[in-house]
Formats: structure tokens, sequence, C-alpha cells
């Protein structure tokens, strides 16, 4: 399996009343051809040879509450890829683990009072839409849109992708895995510069966020200064076909006025997703 080590790109900080776009500044590039036996285990560890050589990334940038301020723990990521999914690998600092805080909750169910981690990826490389995978320290997950435009966040999709986690005595991990197909793009012949960020949300005495980029709070800039992802070389144009059937059943129990009913139905069908183009 061929993968392709990625890092990123910094950018300056712009004025805070006015959000230009800002000049890309390179920082390094690297891009390995792995051997093939190197196979990323979805497990929340990082104990493969792809990981081990894929450079590390800092999460260094307090966005609330206190913008510009060192953060309170430490967070670190990693990007590797092969020629069907995206890999990305963060690692969590925490010296009490027992202080962790998360549900395990159905479908977009981690919120703002439970410690997450997401990854925003605009594929499109715009810096105005991006596609948000989120989990917490369980495997709990979140998916959805970001649009710049109106800073407001959609759950509404659903996208196919895995994550795993690991809590540890010194803190947690997770390990995503988010195939090419479920991102859109317009293929590797556009040309386009994707850019990603990675947020992690730490919810102790106060709410705090970090960013992999400088953020302002309650500024009308999001995503304009994102990490620009160098050596992505994603597959051209993916498409697939998805079927997905299901079953549900409920009973219903009542009482009332010592009476009691008793009813039940089920319902059958399919959900069906069909990628016709990266687009």
């Amino acid at each position: 399996m061929r993968q392709i080590l990625m890092t990123a790109l910094w950018f300056s900080i712009p004025s805070l009343a006015v959000y230009a776009q800002p000049d890309l500044e390179t920082v390094s590039v690297r891009a390995d051809t792995l051997a093939t036996e190197c196979v990323i285990q979805l497990d929340g560890r990082s104990e493969e040879s792809c990981w081990a050589g894929a450079p590390v990334h800092i999460v260094k940038h307090e966005q609330r509450p206190h913008p510009g301020s060192a953060p309170l723990v430490g967070t670190r990521y990693r990007i590797v890829q092969d020629t069907d999914n995206l890999y990305v690998f963060v690692e969590c600092d925490e010296q009490n683990p027992e202080n962790l805080r998360y549900v395990w909750g159905r479908r977009d169910k981690v919120l703002s009072d439970q410690d997450s981690i997401s990854v925003y990826i605009d594929p499109i490389g715009t810096r105005t839409f991006a596609q948000l995978f989120r989990t917490n320290p369980v495997g709990s997950v979140t998916d959805g849109t970001f649009s710049e435009a109106s800073l407001t966040q959609s759950l509404d999709q659903d996208f196919e992708f895995e994550v795993a986690t690991r809590i540890h005595e010194s803190g947690w991990t997770a390990e995503f895995k988010i195939p090419f197909r479920s991102l859109r793009y317009g293929g590797a012949k556009a040309g386009a510069a994707w850019t990603m960020l990675v947020t992690r949300n730490y919810p102790r005495n106060d709410r705090y966020v970090y960013a992999s980029a400088p953020i302002v709070q309650n500024s009308d800039c999001f995503l304009c200064k994102n990490p620009q992802l160098v050596g992505l070389m994603p597959p051209d144009s993916p498409r697939y076909l998805s079927v997905t059937p299901y079953f549900l059943g409920r009973k219903i129990k009542q009482r009332l006025d010592r009476a009691r009913t008793d009813s039940s139905d089920t319902e059958i069908g399919v959900d069906l997703k069909v990628r016709l183009g990266a687009s």
C-alpha cells in the first residue's frame, strides 16, 4: 500500500480588524513512499512505522477564553495517507485522565461540554467551507459541515469515516480514517490546495478551545488561516455506491386509569448513497 506523508503551512497573523487572505509561508514538505507491509490498524495507537516517520504538528494556539495564550495542555497531530484514505492521529495530554468529560452518545451528540477533537478539512482550498469530523475520548462521533460565510455549522450530513480512541495514564488519543470518497473536491487534476484545521475542546473550570491556527474568538474568521496540506495526492474523482439496509422495531406500553394498552410497529428501509464524481 502506497502512503504519502504530509506536513502543513503556517500563516502570518493579519490585523484583527480586517481578515484578508493571508500569505502562505512554507515550513517543510515531506512525501515518503512507505513499504507495502506498512498497514495502519485503526486502534487509537501509533505503533506502526507509518506513524513513526510522520511529521508531528503542535496545536499551539488558544482560541478561547484568552486568544493568544499558551495552551494549558499539549496536543499534537500527525497525518498520513494511502491511495484510498486520509489518516489523522491526535495525541491529547491530560495529567488527570479522570477529569476527562464525555458521554457514550448517539451520532452528532459530541457537544461543547465534552472533551473532543475536531478535524476541519477544506478540500476545495478556498477557506470558506469545511467538512467536520469530531470525536470524544470514547469514540462517539459528530460530523457535518462549516460555512465561513455565515459562521454556521450544520450536522445534517453523515459522512463515511471511522475513528478509534484510547484513554491512557497521561491523556487520550484519537485515530481518524477518512476515505477520500467522503470528501468533496475537484479531483487530483483540479490542483486545489487543501487546508485543514485541528481543534481541541477542553472543558474544565472554564471552556478552553485550542487550534492549529491562530483564531480570534468572536471574529468573522475561523477557516481563513487554515494550515495548507502539502504533499497530498488524492485520487482523481473517486466514485462509489453505498447501500445500507435497516430494520427498526418498536413496542409501546401505556397505562391509563388502570387500563393497559400495548402497540408495536416495524419499519424496513434502505439508505442509498451514490457519488457520481468528486465534486
